[in-house]
């Protein structure tokens, strides 16, 4: 019987019109790239959770602006309801080396919905295939640094900062080698879908404005 009533609990399966999905448990799971809930809590209005988000980061973390914690706390529980909005923005931190920004988004990122963590080796194609998977919180660690440094990247990170930041937007078309019946190959397009939230880290700003618009950003220092 349907009911108004949603239940929210904890189950090995679900069935949905005849149809039965199970979690997908790969490697990105197992080894920590992408970072999923250890169990469910207790449900807890938002101003608790705020509190306790807020308790957690300046457990580990001082940082010189009380705004930027509740800047901080407020963007990890966005993560979690994030497709209900047409555009989002991405939460990022600056600050020369041994700042701590890195450290800091690590640790919001701890709290976001389903942070996907990568190294600065990850591809483009790597950050794209994950945000569409995944649909997750991705965290890309100095983007300045990587940007300038990868030879595969010509402008193809920033566009998919610019894109991913817009859900009618963040679709992106590639054409797809697909082997036929008959043995020969042709090509189809096919449609990766990007959007998502953002932790970033970075020395400066994007030289691009439209980028630079969309960081919700505070600036770290280094302290004894």
């Amino acid at each position: 019987t349907l009911t108004s009533t949603r239940e929210i609990g904890i189950a090995n399966f679900v069935d949905i019109n005849g149809k039965r999905y199970t979690p997908m448990i790969d490697d990105n799971v197992r080894y920590g790239t992408v970072r999923l809930p250890t169990e469910l809590g207790e449900k807890k209005n938002i101003r608790m959770l705020l509190a306790e988000i807020r308790l957690f980061i300046t457990r580990y973390f001082l940082l010189d602006q009380d705004i930027h914690i509740i800047q901080s706390s407020l963007y990890a529980l966005f993560t979690w309801v994030y497709d209900c909005f047409p555009y989002l923005p991405y939460l990022r931190a600056r600050g020369a080396p041994g700042s701590g920004k890195s450290e800091l988004m690590l640790l919001v990122g701890k709290v976001c919905y389903r942070m996907m963590t990568t190294a600065g080796l990850t591809s483009i194609a790597g950050f794209k295939g994950m945000a569409h998977i995944y649909k997750g919180t991705l965290m890309i660690d100095e983007v300045d640094s990587l940007s300038a440094n990868s030879k595969e990247d010509r402008g193809e990170l920033r566009a998919l900062l610019n894109v991913r930041a817009m859900k009618e937007q963040a679709r992106i078309v590639t054409m797809m080698d697909v082997l036929k019946a008959d043995g020969t190959h042709t090509f189809r397009p096919t449609t990766t879908f990007v959007f998502g939230p953002t932790l970033l880290t970075m020395y400066g700003a994007f030289k691009d404005p439209a980028t630079e618009s969309r960081c919700l950003s505070f600036d770290l220092y280094k302290r004894d």
